[in-house]
């Protein structure tokens, strides 16, 4: 019997424990379900193969069941399944039905409740939706369309309550996967203090911090760190002690920066090498303290382990595990 690896993250929908497999028993790019303790928008599926309409009761928990078969003609690639989020009875995926290219799904743990929501790029091209977060009862994500390419958009699962928020980076694209010009990419999701935050490339600011409450009015740039064609790279999002840290790249290398959620309250927190870049990376809260990867000096110590309360003052390398310009294997972060 083949193995089966998960591909992307699982989330629970009625009941079920639903995982996107990138290889099973039954085929590649498959959607399965299993139990777990503890209206149909767009287009359906264009052909399943015979199945109930509900998954099979396995043998045992955990152990998985076919939901659908997205893409039925492909067996040795699949639909290309991956995870984007989980709604209210809703799984969210990205998949290829061999006929629309890779756009956004969702389903209900069942054959019957496994449709498309939208195609943004109609074609076999693709909107080619990346990364997304839920937000507000819905999923925020970077999708691409062929008139204003890769740009902030939401949905609730339906094909009505799937719209684009704003056009960050204005001009026609055209579909031309991968490049699509005149595109802001959004990416790098993360929600701190009742708001919306990722990166995206605007004319004149590309990698920038933006902020957005779901509306186009109130969708802005945050962060100024490198004006002019060089991106700033902003990376690694994430909250702890009711600040925004993330990593972007400026006149001082890639370093420490930090966002209280104002214009006047995003900048450098702290530079880590002053000889060139401290490159943080790897951010994780455990308990009062936020961990991360980065370089003091490039000298003496390579990639070690730091730490910080949240304070200046309280960040520090935690051990030189390597006396040397080395870098240790840290992984598990």
């Amino acid at each position: 019997m083949q193995k089966s690896w998960l591909k992307q993250a699982q989330s629970v929908t009625n009941g079920l424990l639903v995982a996107v497999l990138l290889w099973s028993a039954t085929g590649p790019g498959r959607v399965a379900a299993a139990p777990q303790a503890a209206h149909a928008a767009g287009r359906p599926l264009a052909s399943v193969p015979a199945a109930p309409a509900t998954p099979a009761a396995p043998a045992a928990l955990g152990v998985p069941a076919l939901v659908a078969d997205v893409n039925p003609a492909v067996e040795l690639h699949g639909s290309d399944l991956y995870y984007l989020d989980s709604l209210t009875g809703l799984t969210i995926f990205v998949a290829d039905d061999g006929l629309s290219g890779r756009e956004i799904w969702r389903t209900t743990g069942t054959v019957t409740g496994t449709t498309q929501v939208i195609d943004l790029c109609p074609g076999p091209v693709g909107g080619a939706p990346a990364e997304g977060l839920v937000y507000q009862g819905a999923l925020y994500f970077g999708g691409y369309d062929c008139s204003t390419g890769g740009e902030l958009w939401r949905t609730d699962g339906t094909l009505t309550g799937t719209t684009q928020v704003a056009d960050i980076n204005p001009g026609v694209s055209g579909c031309c996967w991968p490049a699509y010009p005149n595109s802001s990419q959004p990416r790098n999701f993360a929600v701190y203090n009742g708001k919306l935050y990722f990166t995206a490339d605007a004319p004149a600011w590309p990698g920038e911090l933006w902020q957005s409450d779901g509306t186009l009015t109130n969708t802005l740039r945050l962060s100024s760190i490198v004006p002019g064609d060089s991106s700033a790279n902003v990376t690694n999002l994430k909250v702890f002690s009711n600040t925004l840290f993330f990593a972007a790249s400026g006149p001082l290398g890639t370093e420490l920066y930090a966002s209280d959620g104002t214009i006047t309250g995003t900048g450098l927190f702290l530079d880590l090498n002053a000889a060139s870049s401290g490159a943080p990376s790897n951010f994780t809260v455990a308990g009062d303290q936020l961990f991360f990867i980065a370089t003091l000096d490039n000298v003496t110590t390579g990639r070690e382990l730091w730490v910080t309360d949240g304070t200046v003052t309280g960040t520090q390398q935690v051990k030189n595990i390597i006396s040397s310009s080395g870098t240790p294997s840290i992984q598990g972060m």
